[in-house]
């Protein structure tokens, strides 16, 4: 069985961050030691949380396919994710980072199963939890929590299964503006854990037109194996919200 796309096609773009890499000689390379700390997957994306530590967290991400397909109901493949080497320092690092599956989506097959090396649950093509009916995934981003948003005004917050349910007015020229939800990559040894998020939206320009707006975001890929709850600061937002999974 082949897949529908063996070799990247260099006028494609990716749905998001970079396409997974089918080399079953680059499968065999050694990663910097991770330990994967969630798996989301949202139309044809695979997004990742994942710890290690070292002197640096500048470092590469690669996701990588075995180039195998098994005769399964339905279909499995091997993927791996590869870190490139971080230094032998005590750091701790945590990283989210995002891949494109379809070089790997094998035709005819309308399911399929990933093996992700590390993570011990099989990934299910398509995604059938409520993750894939969120707007957007939440980034895990330290330089972008710090960018200034448009002014806006929460004023409700919900859970919604995985996804964290924002509405929230704000005025300009126009409500066509990018949004996202980002993690600042900081998180506290508490009981629940505490992590500090904030919504950024792009300039909306100086008119005083009134815009009011609901949006999801998935909050999946800062899920651990080790918690069933985290505890969020939402800047702009006086209550703590507790995202229970």
């Amino acid at each position: 069985m082949s897949s529908c796309c063996e070799e990247d096609d260099a006028s494609l773009e990716p749905e998001c961050g970079s396409f997974v890499v089918i080399n079953a000689a680059e499968y065999k390379n050694v990663s910097h030691p991770l330990a994967i700390q969630s798996v989301a997957v949202d139309g044809s994306c695979l997004t990742t949380t994942f710890s290690f530590s070292g002197c640096d967290d500048d470092v590469s991400v690669k996701l990588v396919d075995e180039g195998t397909v098994s005769q399964t109901d339905p279909p499995g493949r091997n993927l791996k994710l590869l870190v490139s080497e971080a230094g032998d320092c005590l750091a701790a690092f945590s990283k989210t980072a995002s891949f494109d599956l379809a070089p790997a989506l094998t035709a005819g097959a309308p399911r399929l199963h990933f093996n992700l090396e590390g993570w011990e649950k099989k990934i299910d093509y398509p995604a059938d939890d409520v993750a894939g009916k969120c707007d957007a995934i939440l980034v895990e981003d330290s330089s972008l929590y710090k960018k200034k948003s448009h002014p806006i005004q929460i004023e409700k917050v919900a859970q919604v299964g995985d996804c964290l349910q924002l509405t929230f007015n704000f005025s300009g020229c126009s409500k066509e503006v990018d949004m996202k939800l980002v993690d600042a990559g900081i998180v506290a040894e508490s009981n629940p854990v505490q992590r500090w998020i904030k919504l950024v939206v792009e300039d909306a320009g100086d008119c005083r037109a009134a815009f009011s707006e609901t949006k999801n975001f998935d909050l999946s890929p800062l899920k651990t194996r080790e918690d069933d709850a985290i505890i969020f600061h939402l800047e702009g937002w006086d209550e703590r919200f507790r995202y229970d999974f």
